[in-house]
């Protein structure tokens, strides 16, 4: 969804066993962002 938006992810982290997940993508600045999730 992020890529299909122009947006390059550059890498996709699990946490643990799951079913958490980090998505990691660059800024306009060069700035790594994390989007991370973890649902109950």
């Amino acid at each position: 969804e992020l890529e299909a938006k122009g947006i390059k992810v550059e890498n996709i982290r699990m946490h643990g066993s799951g079913p958490g997940y980090s998505v990691y993508v660059y800024d306009p600045c060069g700035n790594r962002i994390e989007l991370s999730t973890d649902p109950a």
